[in-house]
């Protein structure tokens, strides 16, 4: 998780200017890159309906302004905020894999 709030302190100014300006926002990562990319979108919306104002409608309005895609990632949150990252998070992990 601390590597998922150093990275918001350190872009999410960067990121909101930039969905402000029309761009969509996609976080990528692979294995623990993917759950700190999860924790970061979590992060993100949380920041967006915190200030959500007439500065942020622009950005919260558009459904698809944040997308995560993590791969091979590990379990890193409980179910109910799993389920409640459904909408912009998606995940692909091989049915196997050794990293549950």
């Amino acid at each position: 998780a601390g590597a998922a709030v150093n990275l918001f302190r350190e872009t999410a100014d960067s990121l909101i200017h930039l969905a402000r300006n029309g761009y969509k926002i996609r976080i990528v990562g692979h294995s623990l890159g993917g759950a700190v990319a999860m924790l970061l979108g979590v992060l993100m919306l949380k920041h967006i309906d915190k200030n959500s104002s007439e500065s942020f409608k622009s950005v919260s309005e558009d459904d698809d302004f944040l997308r995560v895609y993590g791969y091979g990632t590990p379990s890193c949150v409980d179910a109910s905020l799993a389920d409640s990252t459904r909408s912009f998070v998606t995940n692909v992990v091989l049915h196997d894999d050794v990293v549950p």
